[in-house]
């Protein structure tokens, strides 16, 4: 469960711009990037939440640009109070926070592994089991059993795909972090099940936060309308064209 004042923070664009990159539109070719603008285009802000405001599983649209929050809507039951349940966008969380961990010292580096750094709580696991890394545990490449429903994460760990491209929409993936670009603009996003999106566009100081309605089944065309938001509108609405 995450507070949704909480997710968009500022620290979160410094992090993720070390890590490498569903139903998330394939990325968009590249163009030479534009700097970011002085004010924002509010017509194309206004534009975003209209289209937002049509979308009946969307739960929050959170806007953050430059250290201020420029937009923030909630539907439904959702308020800036309420905890959310943001699904696998929590590994992305743990992702960053590991990131700062390490930023401060308090975890060697990726390579460390749990058995070292968690001694004591580590002590009844095999050497096998102590000897998977920071690294491999944030990846998903541990080898330990899934705890979700069967297959879940499967793309990862196979031998005949990359591990870090999708082969479902050809985004690229690591570190708890989906990587792909628009507008000449490399993003990172957090992905949770059901519309549950963080989206880092560093070189514009960009935070998006959206949450949506999850206990229903899986609806692709929400969340491409999600990407297509950030897309046609709130990066623009940042960007100098």
């Amino acid at each position: 469960m995450l507070h949704l004042r909480w997710a968009n923070v500022a620290l979160i664009p410094a992090f993720v711009a070390a890590c490498s990159g569903a139903d998330a539109r394939p990325e968009s070719k590249r163009v030479a990037e534009s700097p970011t603008r002085t004010t924002v285009d509010s017509a194309a802000l206004n534009r975003a939440f209209v289209r937002a405001s049509q979308l009946p599983r969307l739960r929050s649209l959170v806007i953050q640009w430059k250290d201020s929050t420029i937009g923030e809507k909630y539907y439904g039951s959702a308020g800036p109070d309420r905890r959310t349940n943001i699904k696998s966008a929590s590994r992305s969380i743990i992702s960053a926070l590991t990131g700062i961990a390490i930023a401060q010292g308090k975890i060697r580096s990726v390579d460390q592994t749990i058995g070292e750094l968690l001694p004591a709580e580590t002590r009844g696991l095999d050497s096998v089991k102590r000897s998977i890394t920071v690294g491999q545990l944030l990846s998903m490449r541990s080898g330990l059993q899934p705890t979700s429903f069967g297959n879940y994460g499967t793309w990862v760990t196979s031998s005949n795909v990359a591990r870090t491209v999708s082969p479902f929409n050809g985004n690229r993936y690591g570190y708890g972090w989906w990587k792909r670009s628009a507008h000449g603009h490399d993003i990172h996003y957090a992905w949770g099940y059901g519309g549950q999106f963080i989206f880092v566009v560093p070189s514009l100081e960009l935070v998006v936060v959206m949450t949506s309605d999850s206990e229903t089944e899986r609806d692709g065309g929400h969340n491409r309308e999600l990407h297509r938001i950030l897309e046609d509108e709130l990066i623009p609405s940042v960007m100098v064209r």
